[in-house]
């Protein structure tokens, strides 16, 4: 669990921004006195009952969103909505933020890869033999990643994780002969591939259409995380529940550049403070709550069983020689600088590494 707590030492390339203009110390002093800034950040789906759906990154807003306003007496203010409520639907969150449509957003990895293919360092699904290790390649490119994202003029000021996903149908689940052709809901392109790699048709859908394509048979399965299924009321559509999919989705906390540029130094230096404690208890949480979130699924009357004979060892097949050589493709090809940092810092750990013909092999 030590890696865990990294984020603090790793996670900021944006704590660099600041500069010369501001800083991060252990505890940032705000003064009372100075400019107020009030900002709305748009998340990836809405909670109304945190007690209810406690781990996900909603949740860890709300709490965070109260220290910012007691630590900055009361001078930075931040309001919540969500993607749904606005009509959009998550692949252009980060070109809305870059524009300065949006002022801060809750921006998911697998949405935005069409536009920024590098992120997709950190969803190379299949590829992760535990949460843990998916965390510390995470960590491994966390400044790279804040450097892709501050070229779409973002800053990110907090990471997010979303419990691990398993898939959800409307029939059971015996065999892999039984994923073969199954409609299923996917959202990212990597994921795309490993249902392909086990004989799945992914499709992708907004997260807020799903309910409604499951409903009426446009899709017979959907890939979301527990918390994610629990609040959509999957288990009305569903009745049972496979995995899970070791691996998280990850989301960035994501501002606006010229708005955080143009904060007060002190709220600047706040906010990248607080968004350390963020991802940490973001971490702790999502750990902590993972049971809790797979029984309240249970309990609404979803079957939970495991991968089926055989499927695991396809999905790291297709990762292997399918998810990791397309996005190397996506990123310009093996000699591209994506690839680059792969083979420096998340080959070593995960032990795949990218061939100079574009292909991948285990090591």
């Amino acid at each position: 669990m030590k890696k865990l707590l990294k984020t603090s030492i790793t996670l900021f390339a944006a704590v660099s921004i600041l500069g010369a203009t501001g800083s991060l110390s252990a505890q940032t002093k705000v003064s009372e006195e100075g400019e107020s800034v009030t900002l709305q950040l748009v998340h990836q789906g809405r909670v109304t009952d945190c007690a209810a759906t406690p781990s996900v990154s909603w949740c860890v807003s709300e709490v965070w969103i109260e220290r910012l306003r007691e630590k900055s007496h009361g001078r930075l203010n931040i309001t919540m909505t969500s993607l749904p409520e606005l009509g959009l639907a998550g692949p252009d969150v980060l070109r809305l933020v870059g524009d300065g449509t949006l002022q801060m957003a809750e921006v998911y990895s697998g949405y935005i890869a069409g536009d920024v293919p590098f992120v997709d360092i950190n969803n190379l699904w299949g590829l992760y033999p535990s949460l843990e290790v998916q965390l510390e390649t995470m960590d491994a490119v966390a400044d790279e990643i804040a450097a892709e994202v501050a070229k779409q003029n973002g800053t990110i000021v907090s990471y997010s994780y979303y419990p691990p996903n398993y898939l959800y149908t409307s029939r059971k689940i015996n065999g892999v002969a039984d994923f073969k052709g199954l409609k299923t809901r996917s959202h990212s392109t990597v994921l795309s591939d490993m249902l392909s790699g086990i004989g799945a048709d992914g499709q992708f859908i907004a997260f807020a259409e799903v309910y409604s394509a499951l409903e009426r048979g446009v899709v017979e399965g959907a890939i979301a995380s527990v918390d994610g299924a629990l609040i959509a009321h999957w288990y009305e559509v569903t009745d049972y529940m496979v995995g899970p999919v070791v691996a998280l989705a990850q989301t960035w906390i994501t501002m606006n550049k010229d708005v955080f540029d143009g904060m007060p130094d002190d709220l600047r230096a706040l906010l990248i403070e607080e968004g350390v404690w963020r991802d940490k208890e973001n971490r702790m949480r999502l750990f902590r709550d993972l049971p809790k979130l797979v029984q309240l699924l249970k309990d609404k009357g979803m079957e939970e069983s495991g991968w089926p004979d055989g499927a695991i060892p396809l999905m790291k097949d297709a990762a292997v020689n399918l998810i990791l050589p397309a996005w190397v493709e996506r990123t310009g090809g093996p000699d591209s600088d994506a690839v680059r940092v792969f083979n420096e810092k998340v080959a070593p750990i995960l032990g795949v590494r990218v061939l100079a013909d574009g292909s991948a092999e285990q090591f």
